[in-house]
């Protein structure tokens, strides 16, 4: 709204110089009931639930009281000038933006439209008098409700772009609540943002993320700006990389950043492209070294130990220097493990696909898991039905393998169960356990080569996975089991007539 329009509701309300001065005369006489005004005004406002939720804060509606008793005071005696429209429908747009319907305002103000007459007529003031305050007081509600119905139509036609805007936009209060969630980020995360009002933004974040997200608002509203990236969470467990640039806005009576409106970016896409580009980078130079390993390391492991069995041998059957000799050997198996893991992973050799069992392939790697030495002492169920896909077995073992194996570590002498099935046109396997789970903030990462939360191992078997099962054009996912642990699914292509 411009001053132009605004001195046209001044005369269409009929409010003059003499309202004015009527206003200001009687302002002494209902000034020390500002504050029982405007605690009444938020008192009825609170009666609606959704409303309730949004001023959750007892210092956020403090804030608004106080703001409240000053559009009072101005009322009164303010001039309607050019600067009383800007602090007007600055007013109208705080509602707006910490939540409040305009609905809800107009019954509100209704409410106070009342009292302040019973004010008035309740004073020792003439009669004369009273009855031409009383007009001036209606002319000037009045005037106001038309500013609110302005100011919501400015916010509304703002509210039309941003909801449709192909950025992610929010706002949120000082307490990082939501007051505010165009479409577009309600499509992205996949919650309704009516339900979403009123909640926590901390509540989408991962929680390793929680702290950058409190920094990022305490930098918000003490200094009126701030950037950051973190990770949101999405419904079915997705995680969403995002870049946030948020700015707030300045409560004109308390001096205090009261709304903060943010700019969303996904750039889950971006993050996938650099880790892609560095994983392709350290592929080509992890091939180099493990070559220089294997050289190096692997055929004089092998000497020393054809070289410790030998001593080993000649000991005698109940020489206590054969557990050592055992344990040598043992350790450099690990060591050549090792080297094989890094050339495997650095360079895999192309697949040989034809078709084989799924089920089959994994009731023989059963097998293999049960005289693995980290296997322990978890029992294993093999279920589901015999699906038939493109594979290479001699591949694909390494993969089931490592991941029984890993399953089996999750929890001592739980129950694995692994299952083969058809969904979305592929053949499935999914190993699953009765561990703790996997934190969403980790499931990107525990396919990267050496990241590993194991005190031992080299960190290379969900990444040698991976890679496998993408070289057979297959996929790997992470995913909740109903037990609470993790369930690890391997999606290759089914043979043709499967």
């Amino acid at each position: 709204m411009n001053k132009t329009l605004f001195d046209r509701l001044l005369d269409h309300v009929g409010f003059s110089a003499a309202d004015a001065e009527v206003l200001a005369e009687f302002h002494p006489h209902v000034a020390p009931s500002f504050q029982a005004l405007a605690t009444s005004f938020y008192r009825h406002q609170l009666r609606d639930q959704i409303t309730r939720r949004v001023l959750h804060d007892e210092a956020q509606v403090a804030r608004l009281m106080l703001s409240m008793q000053q559009w009072l005071s101005e009322l009164f005696l303010a001039p309607r000038d050019e600067a009383y429209l800007k602090r007007r429908l600055y007013v109208g747009e705080l509602h707006v933006e910490n939540g409040l319907l305009p609905d809800f305002v107009f019954t509100s103000m209704a409410q106070m439209r009342t009292e302040i007459r019973q004010l008035i007529n309740a004073c020792g003031a003439e009669a004369g008098r009273k009855e031409a305050c009383l007009v001036a007081i209606d002319r000037s509600l009045d005037l106001e409700l038309a500013l609110i119905t302005g100011s919501q139509h400015e916010v509304d036609r703002y509210r039309d772009m941003v909801d449709v805007a192909p950025e992610m936009i929010h706002g949120v209060d000082r307490e990082g609540r939501f007051v505010f969630i165009n479409r577009t980020e309600e499509l992205r995360i996949g919650r309704d943002r009516h339900e979403l009002l009123g909640t926590k933004l901390e509540a989408l974040v991962v929680p390793e993320d929680r702290q950058i997200l409190r920094d990022h608002l305490e930098r918000v509203f003490g200094t009126g700006s701030s950037s950051c990236e973190l990770r949101m969470q999405t419904v079915g467990g997705g995680i969403m990389h995002a870049e946030i640039l948020a700015v707030a806005r300045r409560d004109t009576v308390t001096g205090e950043f009261a709304v903060s409106r943010a700019y969303v970016r996904d750039i889950t896409e971006r993050r996938r492209v650099e880790r892609e580009l560095r994983e392709s980078q350290s592929l080509a130079r992890l091939g180099a070294m493990a070559a220089v390993v294997a050289h190096e390391v692997r055929n004089p492991l092998a000497g020393i130990s054809g070289a410790v069995q030998i001593i080993g041998e000649a000991l005698a059957p109940d020489a206590p220097e054969r557990a050592i000799v055992r344990e040598i050997v043992d350790r450099i198996a690990g060591l050549n493990g090792a080297v094989n893991d890094m050339l495997l992973y650095a360079r895999p050799r192309l697949p040989r696909v034809e078709p084989i069992s799924l089920q089959r392939l994994a009731s023989d790697v059963i097998s293999l898991a049960r005289a693995d030495r980290g296997f322990g002492t978890a029992g294993v169920l093999l279920e589901g039905e015999d699906i038939t896909c493109l594979g290479d077995a001699e591949l694909l073992k390494p993969v089931i393998l490592n991941l029984i194996v890993n399953a089996a570590q999750a929890k001592v002498g739980g129950v694995i169960r692994v299952r083969t099935y058809c969904a979305d046109g592929l053949g499935q396997l999914s190993v699953e356990d009765e561990g703790s789970g996997i934190p969403a903030a980790l499931r990107e990462r525990v396919f990267e080569p050496f990241f590993t939360t194991k005190h031992q191992g080299s960190g290379l078997g969900l990444s040698i996975a991976k890679r496998l099962v993408e070289a057979h054009q297959g996929s790997v996912r992470i995913e909740d089991a109903a037990t609470g642990g993790a369930r690890i699914v391997v999606a290759l292509p089914l043979a043709n007539g499967s």
